[in-house]
């Protein structure tokens, strides 16, 4: 306990200065949906929004991503820190979740 009475309060500045992609479900019951809007509004005012990637995951739940959103996510930050998609994924998921992968990846704009 005292080493958490010793803790300062954390809080983020907004200067996003390396690229950062969040998902969140919106029916999230643990961290609430709205944190996200608060953020982005920190990153906006100080400058960083281009930064920010998005992904909005209208669902009940804490973290209750499927395969291909977590995928997408992991290959949309790939292609935000380097530039290119070097290797799409959509291989390893089931047939049902290749869809929903390469839509998550052209709405972040990694597929033209």
């Amino acid at each position: 306990q005292a080493a958490l009475d010793n803790l300062p309060p954390y809080q983020t500045t907004g200067s996003l200065t390396k690229p950062l992609v969040i998902m969140h479900t919106t029916g999230d019951p643990i961290v609430p949906f709205w944190h996200v809007d608060l953020y982005q509004a920190k990153v906006a005012a100080r400058g960083y929004l281009s930064n920010l990637s998005r992904f909005d995951v209208t669902r009940y739940g804490h973290c209750a991503f499927t395969q291909a959103e977590i995928m997408g996510a992991f290959d949309m930050l790939n292609y935000l820190a380097t530039g290119a998609l070097s290797e799409s994924h959509e291989y390893l998921l089931p047939e049902s979740e290749r869809g929903a992968y390469l839509r998550m990846l052209e709405d972040g704009g990694a597929l033209k």
